[in-house]
């Protein structure tokens, strides 16, 4: 996808529409891009797309109510917005989306030590950086965050302008394999590496700011009277955290990857949310984001949804109130 298509589009999307601004990409000094805000034409002369992008843009939408807003969209962030749509966080009608293709996106914390590095391109399933005075080319395909190795819906699924070009095929399937693992062990052994994975998050709550679906105006955590957590982040209320996060997102996640790449501290997030995703799939054969005027799986019933709570679990051909 060459920039000047982009630069041109976006101008294009802005002009027509009578924008207010327009949610992008810009470079940073290090040359990998960061999340900007243009309120002009002629601002986004410096908008920019590449895999350097590590943000999914829709999670500011929700702080622009009121505002035509146009916005950059892969497939994920395209998902997020059919949810957040759906959701009543934005209008359709006063919503741009640039549907750009995605080869996936570069997860940093695979590069090492960034210090003195300078990301300086990417095409052709390569991407090109300056390290201590060296140019290096490296393969895409190796450093990719584990969202997009296992995505499904690379291309846009909503949009109203659309940059033309190929999108990422041919999910890897390992992040279902860990899922699969992990259902497989004791609910001892499952409980162990929860537990394991709770003791490395310090709860600075970096995965929450990432996530376009945690568009609360408060939180739990943040809750005095209850308090539901203690100040220090310690393992029996870094599950609580955890978990009622995974809950809140069951059937809401896209898989986008943004909260991963925001943990500092490694937490195994995605096998968390993927297992959730794929609890909602099996029960409700629902997948989020793909629809605009779908309800959520869990925010409807329906006579024909499986029974949970007779006979002790989930028995075929049995539904509600049968």
């Amino acid at each position: 996808m060459r920039t000047d298509d982009l630069i041109l589009k976006c101008q294009e999307a802005f002009r027509e529409k009578e924008l207010d601004l327009f949610l992008g990409f810009e470079r940073s000094s290090s040359g990998f891009l960061k999340p900007a805000v243009f309120t002009s034409l002629e601002s986004l002369e410096k908008i920019s797309w590449d895999p350097s992008a590590s943000l999914n843009l829709a999670t500011f939408i929700p702080r622009f109510k009121g505002k035509k807003v146009g916005i950059i969209a892969p497939g994920c962030v395209s998902r997020s917005l059919v949810i957040l749509i759906n959701e009543g966080q934005v209008s359709r009608d006063r919503l741009t989306v640039v549907g750009v293709p995605c080869q996936g996106l570069i997860e940093r914390k695979k590069l090492g030590d960034l210090k003195g590095v300078r990301f300086l391109d990417s095409q052709n399933g390569k991407f090109t950086l300056q390290r201590g005075g060296q140019i290096v080319e490296l393969p895409l395909e190796d450093y990719l965050s584990e969202s997009c190795l296992d995505c499904d819906h690379s291309g846009p699924v909503l949009y109203d302008y659309l940059i033309e070009g190929s999108s990422r095929k041919n999910p890897s399937g390992n992040l279902e394999k860990r899922v699969k693992a992990l259902v497989e062990l004791s609910p001892g052994k499952r409980l162990l590496y929860f537990k394991k994975e709770a003791e490395k998050c310090i709860r600075c709550y970096a995965c929450r700011q990432a996530c376009p679906m945690c568009y609360c105006e408060s939180c739990f955590v943040e809750s005095s009277e209850p308090r539901w957590l203690t100040a220090v982040p310690e393992v029996a209320d870094n599950l609580i955290w955890l978990l009622t996060r995974v809950y809140h997102l069951a059937g809401r996640c896209v898989q986008c990857g943004s909260c991963a790449r925001a943990c500092p501290e490694g937490v195994d997030l995605m096998s968390l949310l993927a297992w959730a995703n794929q609890s909602v799939s099996e029960l409700f054969q629902y997948q989020p984001g793909l629809e605009i005027g779908e309800k959520p799986a869990l925010g409807e019933y329906r006579l024909e949804d499986p029974d949970f709570f007779w006979g002790g679990g989930l028995t075929e051909g049995k539904k509600c109130c049968s």
